[in-house]
C-alpha cells in the first residue's frame, strides 16, 4: 500500500500543478478561466481536454469556420453543388463550433452553483447567444436546401458573433464601444442644441434688423416726396 499511496500523491500533484498552470496561462492570455472552479472534481480528462482546446491546430480551425459562416451565407450557390456547399461550409464549420461549445461547458463544470467573475459571465452570455445563432442558421440553410432555393440567408448575419466568440479582444473592444457610444450621442445633442438656439437668436436679430430697416427707408422715402412736393409748389 505504500508505494501506491505514494504513486497516487505524486498523480496528485502533478495534475494539482497542470491546474494551477492552466490557470496561471488563461490570465496571461486575457481570456476566462477554461476550467472550472471546483478543483477536486477536475480530472486529467478535463486537463487533457483543456489542452486540446488552447492548441494552434484547434484554434485555427475555429478561426476558418467562423470565416465560413461569415461568408458563405451571401454567396448564391448553383444547384448542382448546393448539398456539397452546405455541408463544406455550413454543417462542419456549425458541427465544429457546437463541439467547441460542449467541450468549455464540460471543462467548466456546469452543474457548479459558484458565480464565476464578471467577464465569465459575459463569455457565457456570447456562448448562449452563439449557440442560438447557429441553430438559427442552420435551420434556415436546412429549410433552402429542402425547398431548392439558392437565396441569400439572412440569419448569416448574426454570424459575426463567432469572433465575439473567439477573442477577448473583440469582446473587450465591444463593451468600450458601449460605454463610449452614448457619450457621444450625448454630446453631439448638446452640440447640435446650442448650434440650434444660437441659429434661432440669429434669425430673430437678421428679421428685427430687416424690419427696422424698411421703417427707416419709409420714413425717408416719406420725407423725400414731402420736400419735392414743396419744392415744386414753390416754383
Amino acid at each position: 500500500m505504500g508505494p501506491q499511496k505514494k504513486r497516487m500523491t505524486e498523480l496528485e500533484k502533478e495534475k494539482l500543478v497542470r491546474i494551477s498552470a492552466a490557470f496561471l496561462m488563461d490570465y496571461e492570455s486575457s481570456r476566462p478561466a477554461t476550467l472550472g472552479f471546483h478543483i477536486g472534481t477536475l480530472t486529467m480528462r478535463h486537463l487533457a481536454l483543456r489542452d486540446f482546446r488552447v492548441s494552434g491546430g484547434w484554434n485555427f480551425l475555429l478561426i476558418v469556420s467562423a470565416t465560413c459562416l461569415c461568408g458563405t451565407p451571401y454567396i448564391e450557390h448553383s444547384v448542382r453543388h448546393r448539398f456539397s456547399d452546405f455541408t463544406l461550409f455550413t454543417l462542419l464549420p456549425v458541427s465544429i463550433f457546437f463541439v467547441d461549445l460542449n467541450i468549455v461547458r464540460y471543462l467548466r463544470n456546469s452543474t457548479s452553483t459558484e458565480k464565476g467573475s464578471l467577464r465569465e459571465s459575459r463569455s457565457n452570455r456570447h456562448e448562449v447567444y452563439l449557440g442560438l445563432s447557429l441553430l438559427l442558421l442552420l435551420v434556415e440553410s436546412v429549410v433552402q436546401l429542402m425547398l431548392g432555393k439558392t437565396r441569400i440567408i439572412w440569419s448569416g448575419m448574426l454570424m459575426p458573433i463567432n469572433f465575439f466568440y473567439l477573442f477577448q479582444e473583440a469582446r473587450d473592444a465591444f463593451g468600450a464601444l458601449r460605454q463610449v457610444v452614448p457619450q457621444i450621442i450625448g454630446i453631439l445633442a448638446a452640440q447640435l442644441s446650442v448650434e440650434v438656439i444660437f441659429a434661432t437668436i440669429a434669425q430673430i436679430l437678421c428679421c428685427l434688423d430687416v424690419s427696422s430697416q424698411g421703417g427707416v427707408q419709409h420714413i425717408h422715402l416719406h420725407v423725400s416726396c414731402g420736400r419735392n412736393k414743396s419744392n415744386g409748389e414753390r416754383t
